[in-house]
């Protein structure tokens, strides 16, 4: 990542002007089956325990509103039905595998099925803002140096786990410009809401999930919980609440908060 450069401001222009006809047509058809998997997902996700606790405290965040909770009869406001399909997509654990971070999906398509109901937007448009969601996180992750490797040791052997990342907080900003993009804010608001969602961002606990036994419902990080920034920090650009538009740029930006660096992955 180049310190130098803007980096929010870049991204969020992208999200803003992007268009449905660039998208080629594999991310066209890989994103359809990533949004009805995800669908499935939550359904089964509703019968899990995780699942209906993420539907009753969305019900107990508001008792009313114009946005879903898949597989659940009642709307609810969008930072309850925002939260509650973060948990519901990630119940099982079942969610696609992609670049890391591998489980991103439940962690951004939330938020734009959200806002998208909100807007009550096409098919097309959902498809894009989940398309860039996926593709701002991936180009995120990719162009960090991550933290250091970590080991555990077993009885027969030792296993390595090399996959060390940012943390699924670094989703916030693909999740912000999709769900953004279908609330027609312009590249400057997208940036504003970035801001917010960066300073909200929970700290990496990877390495602690995969190494303590029996693990918890939060695993890596809840889904819902991220979502359900994203979904504010979008609600409170609208309101006028300001945001560190340069959120991922600078010596102390995103990537030196989180203790990353900004560079090329070494092997």
């Amino acid at each position: 990542m180049d310190l130098e450069r803007d980096i929010t401001i870049e991204l969020s222009r992208f999200a803003e002007t992007i268009a449905y006809e660039e998208l080629p047509r594999r991310v066209i058809e890989e994103t359809k089956r990533l949004i009805l998997d995800s669908m499935g997902c939550s359904i089964g996700g509703v019968i899990t325990e995780k699942g209906r606790i993420g539907i009753r405290f969305g019900e107990q965040l508001s008792k009313s509103g114009e946005t879903t909770i898949l597989g659940h009869a009642k709307n609810a406001h969008p930072v309850s039905s925002a939260f509650a399909n973060g948990e519901l997509m990630n119940a099982l654990d079942y969610e696609s595998l992609l670049s890391p971070p591998e489980h991103l999906t439940p962690y951004v398509m939330p938020a734009c099925i959200t806002s998208g109901e909100m807007k009550n937007v096409s098919g097309k448009e959902l498809i894009l803002s989940i398309a860039m969601a996926h593709e701002i996180t991936t180009r995120l992750s990719e162009s960090l140096v991550f933290g250091k490797r970590f080991s555990v040791e077993l009885p027969e052997k030792e296993l390595r786990l090399t996959l060390p990342t940012p943390g699924y907080g670094i989703c916030l900003f693909g999740g912000i410009a999709g769900a953004g993009r279908l609330m027609d804010f312009t590249a400057e608001e997208i940036a504003n809401a970035m801001g917010i969602g960066g300073f909200s961002c929970p700290i990496p606990m990877l390495a602690k999930f995969a190494t303590t036994v029996p693990t918890s419902m939060t695993k890596y990080l809840s889904s819902g919980l991220i979502s359900q920034i994203e979904i504010t920090s979008l609600l409170l650009t609208m309101l006028g609440h300001t945001g560190d538009r340069r959120v991922l740029d600078g010596e102390y930006g995103f990537s030196g908060f989180l203790a990353v660096r900004p560079g090329c992955r070494k092997g």
